[in-house]
């Protein structure tokens, strides 16, 4: 597991910068400096990498769990609900996890950063592509969590069961809030793991999983 997590980690920060350098030589707009570590070029450039590389770095772990552990379907993505009201429990203490560390993000340099830009007055709008921008929010609120919960609480959590249900809900939530690179993120997206591990026990369908990370997105 820990080295199918390495290859998560290096194909977004090894294998997009490549990707970017190889777009660049055969001529798309597109650039990375290594020294600001930022990304120039096309907006349509730019989204075509990032979710093309956010599909590939779950696409290919999921994939090489799928054939390493061969678990049947009905046991790595359970679908069966228990109870309504386990639904009702976890996406309630999700959104209130969700809200009590929106708080504590909406004080941090990078949000402080954030609203100055957008309270400027001199910002020219018109770069702007409302397509691009509904394509990305979908992508990262609908497809990341889905593919981040298969990930973690489909093909790895139930492999981790057998060494016992606490095990799995904590080393599964510990390594998806690895993943994260943003810091200030990090202690939310443990918490809403360890909740979406518990509830998927609780309710026995990983969809709640999938909503609880949608829902915590939001925020």
């Amino acid at each position: 597991l820990g080295n199918i997590l390495l290859g998560y980690v290096f194909i977004e920060t090894v294998v997009e910068k490549l990707f970017i350098v190889l777009l660049d030589l055969i001529g798309f707009n597109i650039s990375y400096s290594f020294f600001s570590g930022t990304i120039y070029g096309g907006k349509s450039e730019i989204l075509f990498v990032k979710v093309l590389i956010g599909v590939l770095k779950y696409f290919i772990p999921i994939t090489i769990m799928h054939l390493k552990f061969k678990m049947p379907n009905n046991v790595r993505y359970p679908s069966r609900k228990k109870s309504a009201s386990e639904w009702a429990y976890a996406l309630s203490v999700s959104m209130i996890i969700s809200v009590i560390s929106s708080i504590s993000r909406a004080y941090s340099d990078n949000s402080r950063e954030i609203y100055n830009y957008f309270n400027s007055t001199t910002v020219d709008f018109s770069f702007l592509s409302d397509y691009q921008l509904v394509v990305f929010l979908f992508f990262d609120i609908v497809v990341v969590s889905i593919m981040n919960e298969l990930m973690f609480r489909g093909e790895a959590f139930h492999v981790l069961r057998q060494f016992g249900d606490l095990f799995a809900v904590t080393v599964t939530a510990f390594f998806s809030t690895l993943v994260i690179c943003k810091f200030s993120l990090m202690p939310s997206s443990f918490l809403v793991s360890l909740t979406a591990g518990v509830a998927l026990l609780r309710s026995g369908s990983i969809s709640v999983a999938i909503f609880m990370h949608m829902l915590s997105k939001l925020y």
